[in-house]
């Protein structure tokens, strides 16, 4: 794991047909779906949202990729900065200077996993970016998780693992917003 400031990581996901606006909010610069999950306030459940949408990269395509905090003063828990200072700690990388971005390398996938679970366990603002850049997730602090796909369809290997999740999780659903 290697810790960048936001220009760095905006440089990186630029390079991937991804904006990054001034209200730090990524979007695909071209076209994209939007699909909106509502999250689950269990956090077993959060922890198996979160394996549906890294099971696609659990399945061999994992490449690397970025963990962005884009906000994380939502709520006055201590806990959830203490575990990612500590995570960043076991790289070497020392303070939590917001906004606080991550890029993760291909031996790394459950650190990324790790990393971006934090966002929905704490209803932080957090992204997560595949290097591979064909789509993107955003935990929203609201309670929300919403998949941003480039193209008119979600990958049906994504597709298949929330389908998955649904079925064992009927009280959550996903909604098509905007292709």
């Amino acid at each position: 794991m290697k810790a960048v400031d936001l220009r760095e990581m905006s440089d990186w996901c630029a390079a991937r047909d991804i904006r990054i606006d001034k209200h730090r909010r990524a979007t695909f610069t071209s076209s994209s779906g939007v699909y909106e999950i509502d999250l689950p306030k269990e956090s077993n459940r959060v922890l198996a949202l979160v394996r549906a949408l890294f099971y696609p990269e659990e399945t061999g395509k994992f490449g690397g990729g970025v963990v962005w905090f884009a906000e994380t003063d939502l709520s006055s828990d201590d806990v959830g900065p203490y575990i990612a200072e500590r995570m960043r700690l076991s790289y070497g990388v020392s303070g939590w200077p917001l906004p606080s971005a991550h890029i993760y390398e291909r031996t790394e996938l459950l650190d990324a996993q790790a990393m971006f679970a934090l966002a929905g366990l704490f209803e932080w603002d957090g992204y997560y970016f595949p290097t591979h850049g064909e789509y993107f997730f955003f935990f929203y602090h609201h309670r929300k998780v919403f998949i941003y796909q480039m193209g008119d369809s979600l990958q049906s290997d994504l597709l298949v693992s929330l389908q998955i999740f649904f079925a064992a999780n009927p009280n959550c659903k996903m909604t098509h917003l905007r292709t």
